[in-house]
């Protein structure tokens, strides 16, 4: 036996002799927290939000799939990604990311499904390119994802999970092994659950021991659960309780958590490894036939900071790692195959200053988090309370951001590309002409990636430094407004990364900026189509949309430059059908170009874009006269004091020939939402067929008209923009 074996034998049984006088010393306080009747009445008033967890095994067993409300279901498929097996080149051998969301306790109001009005932008992650799953974290016993973050990372393509976490205060932990006909009861309603609520597995944290050693039955239980999930679907397992049904993090793969690794569909380690676990995991992994790939190793974002209460927090690296250094672990993971799992993502909306700056409206924690993921510039005053040495400032975290190792996934699947550029807050004009923040957490739309295009060939002569830079408009609608400008102009915060490109002096030379990276193979079937309007100062100019492909018989990027006529009317809409050459043609990048400058206007306003799709032709054309919104009325739901108001409508047609390559919702067919309008005020979006309704919103509606009448529209808008110009709608007249 060698000394390193016996060194961790010893430190093992040290970690149980510790963990055992903790228990005797620091025994577990009893729940102090809400009574159960008083949890009960929480849970009735958060089903009007869409939410839905579970505090108890009792609770989780009396679920039933018919009571669901129709408030807590998301609608939108998950979008199937386009694969990089035709461009393999491209992936560096980048992993993707796991994140885990845990956001000051979850379930807050603005990811409900009728949120109020907030003061500042909270935590939506817009870089979802970089995501490829996406855990709900909260400390409940059975956490279900709210359908507005559904409906947002299926849209994106991200699979999102729920959480099982059972931590030593929870009670009666044996009956999550209860067995009736050969069946472990828990794991068919969790499966039931994943299937109804819509969302795609389950992060399984097991914190406490079993009163008796029954890790082969807990194992069994993930196998079963994983069975009943079926293909597509997933269950990840922590490493806290290992075989040996002792609580202990093992921050890698090791003889004690390798059996859980084997029956889940991966592994989501601790975050205390070093460089000789990856090395000590990677050789258990093929020395057992098991995927490097399915263990995802721990990062752990909060542990930069120094004002944390208790022991010190841990992560690779052991200084400074964490926070804005989070990108090193991700950098080293990349290089032994591993995939990171985040922990802790929306650290800079919670550490940090949610509220605008008066510099360019972004708040600190804004602007931590662009810092964190691209690398740009750290305000020199970031106003936490971490003052030992400025732990966040680092050396590197410029050098190495998030998105540097991780794979870019291609924006949309390989038909179907479809946005309009919505993020996850809205500013809206009130009646007294005030604009209030509206959250808008379930209709963030495929943001774009603002980095840098590298079409105009290298070997050019630059004598001036002129860019194209985009931003996302959020007043009254969305929008992506295109402008021009010297790059020493830009604020200092973008200058690093974000926009690091040079303009020819010749007026004719293109400026260019990439907005996606796809993946659409090119059979003369695609078709862009586009809605814009240009602005008036860039009438002596070229702008329009290009594209990028590749294909077989040349591996170089070939660029069309597709021109949009001068019209400065809101909505002119364009398309244009993509052609290839010969041989196997991709489509791998779309963005936006200008040329033909006769003046310098600094900063000048070019294009203002609300919607850009990419499908194929024949499903731009495609009839929706066969689908109708019909019966739209009020109703009373529940009894008092938990009685609400709803709009309720339903929907006719059959999917028939509606178009394979367009998405296709379980619960509402063809319609991706319904925009709500009471009186000529728009109240919001819904994902549902019902509408939550306000007393505000009553009010608001009925002083909109003058009078007690009061009339509600809905109006459906179908997946992939189809006829967006005639959208099919409802109304029902209401009087109070």
């Amino acid at each position: 036996m060698t000394s390193s074996v016996v060194a961790s034998e010893w430190s093992d049984i040290g970690r149980r002799i510790g963990k055992k006088l903790r228990d005797i010393l620091m025994p577990v306080p009893p729940d102090s927290g809400p009574t159960p009747e008083e949890r009960a009445a929480r849970r009735k008033q958060d089903v009007r939000k869409g939410f839905s967890y579970f505090d108890t095994i009792d609770e989780v067993r009396t679920w039933r799939e018919e009571e669901v409300d129709a408030l807590q279901v998301a609608n939108t498929p998950l979008l199937a990604r386009a694969t990089r097996t035709q461009d393999l080149s491209q992936l560096g051998n980048k992993p993707g990311l796991v994140l885990c969301h845990d956001y000051m306790g979850g379930y807050h109001d603005y990811e409900s499904v009728r949120p109020a009005h907030v003061k500042d932008e909270l935590y939506s992650c817009e870089y979802l390119q970089y995501v490829d799953t996406f855990i709900y974290f909260s400390h409940k016993l059975v956490c279900i994802p709210p359908p507005t973050w559904t409906n947002l990372l299926h849209r994106n393509g991200v699979k999102v999970l729920g959480t099982l976490l059972l931590e030593p205060q929870t009670l009666d932990v044996e009956q999550i092994l209860d067995m009736e006909d050969g069946r472990y009861i828990i794991a068919e309603i969790l499966a039931s659950m994943a299937r109804r609520y819509s969302f795609d597995g389950w992060l399984l944290n097991v914190e406490k021991t079993f009163p008796s050693n029954r890790t082969q039955a807990l194992i069994a239980f993930v196998r079963h659960l994983k069975r009943k999930l079926g293909d597509g679907l997933q269950v990840v397992w922590y490493d806290a309780l290992n075989s040996m049904n002792e609580v202990i993090y093992q921050n890698g793969l090791t003889s004690k958590n390798l059996s859980f690794a084997q029956a889940s569909s991966a592994l989501f380690t601790n975050y205390k490894w070093t460089e000789g676990k990856l090395l000590e995991s990677k050789k258990i992994a093929l020395s057992n036939n098991t995927d490097v790939s399915k263990i995802c190793f721990g990062i752990d974002v909060w542990a930069q900071n120094t004002n944390m209460p208790g022991p010190p927090r841990i992560t690779f690296p052991r200084d400074g790692g964490g926070g804005t250094n989070t990108g090193i672990a991700i950098k080293v993971l990349k290089e032994h195959g591993f995939r990171p799992a985040i922990f802790g993502p929306a650290w800079s909306f919670e550490h940090f200053s949610t509220a605008s700056t008066t510099v360019d409206r972004r708040s600190i924690a804004k602007n931590v988090d662009m810092s964190l993921w691209t690398g740009s510039f750290l305000p020199p005053d970031l106003g936490c309370d971490c003052k030992k040495g400025r732990p966040h400032h680092t050396a590197f975290y410029q050098n190495d951001p998030i998105t540097k190792h991780t794979v870019e996934a291609p924006t949309g699947s390989s038909t179907y590309f479809d946005t309009d550029f919505s993020k996850a807050f809205l500013e809206i004009e009130d009646e007294n002409g005030q604009f209030q923040l509206r959250p808008t957490l379930g209709s963030q739309s495929l943001l774009p990636n603002f980095l840098p295009h590298s079409g105009v060939p290298a070997n050019s002569n630059w004598s001036a430094r002129r860019i194209l830079y985009g931003e996302l408009e959020t007043k009254n609608r969305s929008s992506l407004e295109i402008y021009t400008k010297l790059l020493e102009d830009l604020p200092p915060e973008r200058e690093v990364r974000a926009y690091p490109i040079e303009q020819r002096q010749e007026p004719k030379e293109a400026l260019s900026l990439r907005l996606y990276s796809v993946l659409m193979p090119l059979d003369d079937s695609l078709s862009i189509r586009i809605f814009y309007s240009r602005l008036r100062e860039s009438r002596s100019a070229e702008v329009g949309l290009y594209t990028a492909t590749r294909s077989s018989s040349c591996p170089d990027l070939k660029h069309q430059y597709h021109a949009l006529r001068y019209n400065t009317t809101p909505n002119t809409e364009a398309q244009f059908r993509l052609g290839h050459e010969s041989g196997s043609s991709i489509l791998v990048e779309i963005g936006v170009y200008c040329k033909g400058f006769t003046d310098f206007l600094d900063p000048m306003h070019l294009l203002r874009i609300t919607r850009l799709m990419i499908q194929p032709s024949a499903a731009l054309v495609h009839g929706t006269t066969d689908f109708q919104i019909a019966d739209v009325k009020m109703v009373q739901r529940g009894e008092s004091p938990d009685e609400d108001r709803r709009l309720v409508w339903r929907w006719t047609g059959e999917r028939g020939s509606w178009p394979e390559t367009i998405p296709w919702s379980k619960s509402t067919g063809p319609y991706s939402h319904f925009t709500i309008v009471g009186n000529g005020y728009e109240l919001g979006n819904a994902y549902c067929t019902e509408f939550p309704l306000l007393e505000t919103d009553l009010t608001l509606a009925s002083q909109n008209q003058g009078d007690s009448e009061l009339s509600f529209t809905v109006t459906g808008h179908y997946f992939g923009g189809l006829h967006i110009e005639e959208p099919s709608s409802a109304t029902a007249i209401l009087y109070e």
